[in-house]
């Protein structure tokens, strides 16, 4: 377990171990202006991170980012987070065309490999 100062409101807060990071504790990322303050602030620090960047280093849903781009409360548009979610949405094929090519070629070098022959010695006997 890892303790935390909010960016907001400066209190100390538990991280369990497994869980994310969050920079903001979870009273302030119930209140929408809090969460605000917390995303301008990361979003100005790290202007080209991606949408899990942002997800994973506040501890802020996804939906909570496009709402709130959504009323104009934090540095992005609407339609930066919905670019956002395309690039995530393309890495995540991308990823998965690759693991696939793997997994292909070990299927064809496992085919293409030419079996071990046996060798056989044969005794003769003298009768």
């Amino acid at each position: 377990m890892r303790v935390e100062s909010c960016r907001v409101c400066k209190k100390i807060f538990k991280i369990l171990e497994g869980d994310h990071v969050k920079i903001i504790c979870p009273n302030c990322l119930e209140n929408p202006e809090a969460t605000a303050i917390a995303l301008n602030q990361y979003i100005k620090k790290s202007p080209k991170a991606t949408i899990n960047m942002i997800y994973k280093n506040t501890g802020i849903p996804i939906a909570e980012i496009q709402a709130l781009a959504g009323e104009g409360k934090i540095g992005m548009t609407p339609e930066e987070v919905t670019a956002l979610l395309a690039a995530r949405q393309n890495n995540l094929q991308a990823m998965s065309k690759i693991i696939n090519e793997q997994n292909n070629l070990q299927t064809m070098s496992k085919i293409a490999e030419p079996k071990e022959k046996k060798s056989v010695v044969r005794m003769h006997t003298r009768e």
